[in-house]
């Protein structure tokens, strides 16, 4: 029986590096990852909500976009979630404005088309839309994708903390609708933090519409533009997605920041049929 429980263990544990549900496998949400302390300014890459297998993708301005944040000696590249576009069940009609379906064909265009750039390591969240599929099929996507990329790291579901020395930095993918405000659904994230939890960054990525709250209730807010096009589902609320990406500049101290950067950068003419 020991011999046969071992065997299960390791079958499980190999199910589970695959990126398929076990019940070995626990659901990675707000884990904390930790990097090393930087006392020289540094710049980050942030991107979020690439949709790929969207039939409104925008992946050749992800791969610009990849260039350019290279020449910028950019190192470090942290997506927050979505990186592809689901099992189609997230809306009415979503199913219909998509060139690839299910989680073997997402994960094999992600492993070979998402953009890969010398010394650049890109760490991801997943989102609802990349979350879809574990919910119906036990799959993590993810999970798989960054299996084979190793230039790619999975920090989980949802949300993510990543220390950098004393700086605190939240990637975040939430949920539901844009508000009225463009600041408002940061303003109330920002407000539910515990004292202790609360980053000194928050990224958030989701509504596809860019936003700077440079210092809330000392955090720095800012809500990430996205590479996909005018969905049905946008266009129904009235709402047309700004596409880009922004470069963070950090000026670290001893306490933490002393300031930062922020370089925005958008694409205005999208391209049609990128996929």
């Amino acid at each position: 029986m020991d011999l046969e429980k071992a065997k299960l263990d390791e079958l499980l544990e190999e199910v589970s590096k695959r990126g398929f549900i076990s019940t070995r496998r626990e659901v990675l949400v707000n884990r904390t990852y930790k990097f090393p302390r930087q006392l020289k300014p540094f710049k980050l890459g942030i991107v979020s909500d690439t949709h790929i297998g969207s039939q409104m993708q925008q992946i050749s301005l992800l791969h610009e976009a990849y260039k350019e944040m290279a020449k910028e000696k950019v190192k470090v590249i942290l997506h927050c979630g979505d990186m592809i576009e689901g099992n189609g069940k997230l809306y009415k009609g979503q199913i219909y404005e998509m060139f690839l379906h299910g989680a073997d064909n997402m994960v094999k265009y992600a492993i070979e088309n998402y953009p890969k750039a010398d010394n650049i390591l890109t760490y991801v969240i997943g989102g609802s839309h990349d979350f879809s599929f574990y919910k119906s099929d036990g799959a993590d996507v993810l999970a798989r994708i960054a299996e084979k990329r190793d230039d790619i790291r999975y920090l989980g579901v949802s949300g993510a903390f990543i220390n950098i020395g004393k700086i605190k930095i939240y990637l975040m993918h939430p949920d539901g609708g844009s508000a009225y405000a463009r600041s408002y659904k940061m303003q109330k994230i920002i407000e539910q933090f515990p004292p202790a939890q609360k980053p000194n960054i928050l990224l958030c990525g989701h509504y596809h519409i860019t936003n700077e709250l440079p210092n809330y209730r000392n955090v720095v807010g800012l809500q990430l533009p996205c590479f996909q096009t005018q969905t049905q589902y946008l266009r129904a609320k009235g709402l047309n997605p700004d596409i880009g990406y922004l470069i963070l500049e950090v000026f670290p101290d001893i306490k933490g920041i002393a300031h930062f950067k922020t370089d925005w950068r958008f694409f205005y003419e999208p391209s049609e049929g990128d996929y």
